[in-house]
C-alpha cells in the first residue's frame, strides 16, 4: 500500500456472483457524467503493465501472472478527476473499482463516490467496499 494515500476499493468476487463490471461503461458513461472534467488515461493498464514487464525481460513466472491478470480482469481503465479540490486517481477492472486519494476526502466526496459505485455495480451483485 502506498504511504499517505487513502483508498476506496470495491471488490466483486466472480466465484460468488458469476458477474463482472463493464469498465468502459463505468468510466465513459457513469463517471464522465458525474465528472465532466474526468481525464481518461489511454490504454488497458493491465496490458500496458504486462508489455512493460516483457520489454524489461521480466521472469517467465511474472509474465505469466501478468498475462493471466490482464486476460481475466481486463480491460483496466484508469482515470483522474477532481472533486471538491480532492485529486482522485481511479481504476476500473472487471472485478474491482479503485479510487486513490492523496488526502482524506470530505464525507460528501466519499458519499458521492459510494453512490456512483452503486450505479456502476449491478443491483444483483454483492460486493465488498473498503475505505482506508
Amino acid at each position: 500500500m502506498e504511504k499517505n494515500k487513502h483508498f476506496l476499493v470495491v471488490n466483486i468476487w466472480p466465484m460468488r456472483d458469476s458477474a463482472e463490471l463493464v469498465p468502459e461503461r463505468a468510466v465513459n458513461e457513469i463517471l464522465a457524467k458525474e465528472y465532466p472534467s474526468l481525464t481518461r488515461i489511454p490504454g488497458d493498464q493491465l496490458l500496458i503493465r504486462f508489455e512493460d514487464a516483457r520489454k524489461a525481460s521480466a521472469s517467465e513466472i511474472i509474465l505469466k501472472k501478468l498475462e493471466k491478470e490482464a486476460r481475466l480482469s481486463g480491460p483496466a481503465i484508469a482515470f483522474r478527476l477532481v472533486d471538491s479540490g480532492v485529486e482522485i486517481e481511479g481504476l476500473v477492472k472487471k472485478y474491482q473499482i479503485q479510487f486513490k486519494l492523496d488526502e482524506p476526502a470530505p464525507d460528501e466526496v466519499v458519499a458521492k463516490l459510494k453512490r456512483i459505485i452503486g450505479e456502476i455495480v449491478p443491483e444483483n451483485i454483492d460486493y465488498d467496499l473498503e475505505y482506508y
